[in-house]
């Protein structure tokens, strides 16, 4: 289980919904309604998870929707004027749910 949120990235969704529920990439295309093609592209690290995708892989992981999709806009953002901006929201996000 990812416990530090600055590693909760599209690779790390991945290998939860991989490891917790023993999917193939086929499978969890399946499971977001997205393509073969772009759950390749995630697991090579070329493009980051879609927001509709995360917010699907967050209630499959029983994970806080928010902090889902705001950890997708941080690395999204990597290196940017507004990454840490995201980065703060999703601490407070975590505080709040700890």
């Amino acid at each position: 289980m990812v416990t530090d949120i600055y590693m909760l990235t599209t690779h790390a969704i991945l290998e939860l919904l991989r490891e917790n529920n023993g999917w193939s990439d086929f499978r969890i295309s399946r499971e977001l309604e997205v393509s073969q093609q772009a759950v390749s592209k995630w697991r090579v690290k070329s493009h980051v998870m879609s927001d509709a995708a995360g917010l699907k892989a967050a209630k499959i992981l029983k994970m806080d929707p928010e902090i889902v999709v705001l950890s997708l806009q941080c690395e999204r953002n990597k290196n940017t004027i507004v990454e840490p901006l995201y980065r703060e929201l999703v601490e407070r996000l975590e505080d709040k749910s700890a």
